[in-house]
């Protein structure tokens, strides 16, 4: 079966064109790159999606891939059943399937779409990696609750919700996992401050 979606993956979803703005899952592409676009910006917004790899089921497979399996016959949607079932476990994309990053930006590019060109009527930066949802902009409306609301109402539509839980915001500077977004990007104290104790370990042993 990973040889299987392995094969799947460099030759048929790979080949499916992704947002310039999507980093997560994308060769020579990094959290850095993410990140990058939201230097030197006023107002940040960071949005976690709930259960992301579980909120994919099959029915949204069927909805996304219809349109690349060109459905005029019964040959090309028995070929789209059995690629789905080849990708899915339990009806949903499985978190450890090696087809599973691909899928998840292939079914969110169509939202991705949408959110960049709400985002960009507002001067806003919008970035995604994976489940993670960068905005930036020195226009206050990013920070008001009728934007987050407009996101969260955007990604239902393909059946996704928001953890209210991870929302961020920060004004002047955003931290996201050791990394410190502001006029540039630089390590935190903290990820600075372990990368010296490895460093210390490596050179004593």
């Amino acid at each position: 079966m990973y040889t299987v979606q392995q094969s799947i993956r460099r030759n048929f979803l790979n080949k499916i064109s992704i947002p310039d703005y999507v980093y997560g899952f994308v060769p020579k592409h990094s959290y850095n790159d993410f990140l990058l676009p939201h230097t030197n910006k006023k107002f940040y917004v960071r949005l976690d999606i709930q259960n992301f790899f579980p909120s994919i089921d099959s029915k949204a497979l069927i909805e996304v891939f219809t349109y690349y399996f060109h459905l005029k016959d019964d040959t090309n949607l028995e070929l789209l059943n059995q690629f789905i079932d080849l990708v899915i476990l339990e009806y949903k994309v499985p978190q450890v399937a090696v087809t599973s990053p691909v899928l998840s930006n292939v079914v969110f590019r169509r939202l991705d779409i949408r959110i960049y060109e709400y985002c960009k009527k507002f001067s806003i930066t919008y970035t995604r990696y994976a489940d993670d949802l960068l905005f930036s902009s020195d226009n206050p409306y990013v920070h008001e609750d009728f934007f987050i609301r407009k996101i969260k109402y955007i990604i239902s539509m393909m059946g996704f919700k928001l953890n209210i839980h991870k929302i961020r915001y920060d004004k002047e500077f955003i931290s996201l996992i050791g990394y410190v977004v502001e006029d540039n990007i630089r390590l935190s104290r903290k990820k600075l401050k372990n990368l010296s104790s490895i460093l210390f370990i490596l050179e004593r042993d």
